[in-house]
């Protein structure tokens, strides 16, 4: 035990060491091709940051990317932090994970869950009480995280297998542990106020100047993630082929907990007018009262009132307010996640700076491979290609980082949208379960060593990736060519 401790320890310095001397090579390194001397900087910046998240840690690679970068020509150190934290985008995120974290610990998820889940016209049908499972993973997600998304559907599906008689390792459960974390990965990319898309989004404005509609976003994201979901249900129906007579034969209806209390009732009434509110100034014109007001309050003002007024309501018992807000903020925001975040931010605009002549580089880096697409659908085949291979490997948020200056600066060469393949990015690159780094939900999956080996994921995953590939290859093509 102790020689491994100290095996973990050497390897973590070891790596450390690893990204600040690749941060230190690229200073001293004479500037290559159109990268100018601050270009590589920056881009030192951006390959130890990211190899020291891949081996590592998050915060402190992230905190200290942002001071390298304030130390450029690109920033002042005040400038490089307001950059990263002071913006609308991470700061509509800070607030929008706090309101998800107030209705995770409502209970309203779990509710959800199992309404979801024991619809009486389920029983005896295998398949119905599988899409089920995978819808509820996929709308808990969307609605809340992916973490209630994947543990709460997981626990369903355990009480679930006791009832039917599967064993831990039978393929019934182990292709269902891999769907609904599957499903819950798709879920996260249904709406454009997530992290990732609100990063994708910000990176594409930087390029290019373009917006997204937020209802275009969500058509095109809820059908491209959801076929995801249903490709891999068909997957399991017809290819993989899990003993599931167990269930056809039994009488066996899932029953939990569906009766809200008044205080859920409220926190969802909050949660419908949250979607209304967002949704709202970009569907109705501003000549509909209150969508002007809307409009200069802004997202994030949106948002922080409606946590104002969940909030302001008192417990009877207690005479004080029946959601802590500070408690919420501090136990339901995950802050490696937004430090990476901030750091992303800052480098979008890095990347996308004139001054580092990065972008002209990656332009010529890649040329033979996107360059060279003869159409449109080709083009969108090999991007697609691309996003499911890396995200699988590496952190979706830094593939997406990669892209998007890749695919604003090639689409348009093809007469492809740069918005329709964001939206694409911001779908595809959350496929990221086949390796355990590729994800946290993936490490989360592997290390469900009870239900499911990493064997079984690299052969369902694996398989189910093909597929994935070909159905949003058509849907792009076609609906989202016709929405941008």
């Amino acid at each position: 035990m102790a020689q491994a401790e100290l095996r973990k320890t050497r390897s973590y310095y070891i790596n450390s060491a690893v990204a600040l001397g690749i941060i230190a090579l690229f200073h001293f390194l004479p500037p290559v091709s159109t990268l100018t001397r601050t270009g590589m900087d920056v881009a030192g910046i951006f390959i130890g940051v990211i190899y020291a998240f891949s081996t590592v840690d998050i915060i402190w690679p992230a905190l200290l990317g942002i001071v390298l970068l304030g130390t450029t020509e690109l920033y002042t150190m005040t400038g490089a932090f307001a950059a990263a934290f002071g913006g609308d985008t991470w700061l509509f995120i800070l607030f929008i994970l706090t309101f998800a974290a107030i209705i995770n610990d409502s209970g309203v998820s779990t509710i959800i869950a199992n309404w979801m889940v024991s619809r009486k016209f389920s029983r005896g049908k295998p398949w119905v009480i599988s899409w089920l499972l995978l819808t509820t993973s996929y709308i808990v997600a969307a609605l809340v995280s992916v973490t209630p998304g994947v543990i709460i559907p997981w626990a369903i599906l355990y009480t679930m297998c006791e009832h039917y008689g599967y064993k831990k390792h039978d393929k019934y459960p182990t292709v269902m542990v891999i769907g609904i974390t599957l499903a819950a990965m798709m879920g996260n990319t249904a709406f454009p106020f997530k992290s990732l898309a609100l990063m994708v989004q910000k990176s594409l404005t930087n390029l290019t100047g373009e917006t997204i509609s937020f209802a275009a976003f969500t058509v095109l994201a809820v059908v491209l993630s959801y076929s995801v979901v249903l490709v891999y249900l068909l997957l399991c129906r017809f290819i993989f082929r899990p003993d599931v007579s167990a269930i056809r034969s039994s009488d066996y209806v899932y029953e939990g907990d569906t009766k809200m209390t008044r205080y859920q009732r409220r926190i969802l009434l909050l949660l419908v007018l949250f979607f209304v509110l967002l949704f709202a100034p970009g569907i109705l014109p501003d000549s509909v009262p209150g969508i002007a007001l809307l409009n200069t309050v802004g997202k994030t003002g949106t948002c922080v009132l409606l946590l104002c007024l969940a909030g302001f309501f008192a417990s009877k018992e207690t005479g004080r307010p029946c959601i802590d807000l500070a408690k919420e903020m501090t136990n339901g925001i995950p802050w490696p996640t937004m430090m990476l975040l901030a750091f992303a931010l800052l480098m979008t605009s890095s990347i996308t700076n004139e001054a580092t002549g990065i972008q002209p580089f990656l332009k010529s880096l890649f040329e033979p491979v996107f360059g060279a697409a003869p159409n449109p659908v080709v083009f969108i085949f090999l991007v697609c290609a691309a996003q499911l291979i890396l995200t699988n490997v590496f952190a979706n948020m830094v593939v997406a980082l990669l892209l998007v200056p890749l695919v604003c600066t090639y689409a348009p060469m093809v007469g492809v949208s740069n918005l329709m393949m964001c939206v694409c990015i911001c779908v595809l690159v959350n496929v990221s379960l086949f390796l355990p780094s590729a994800s946290p939900f993936a490490a989360l999956m592997h290390g469900n060593s009870d239900w499911v080996t990493s064997k079984e994921i690299y052969k369902y995953i694996g398989i189910t990736l093909i597929f994935v590939l070909i159905v949003t290859t058509v849907i792009c093509a076609t609906l989202g060519s016709v929405l941008f």
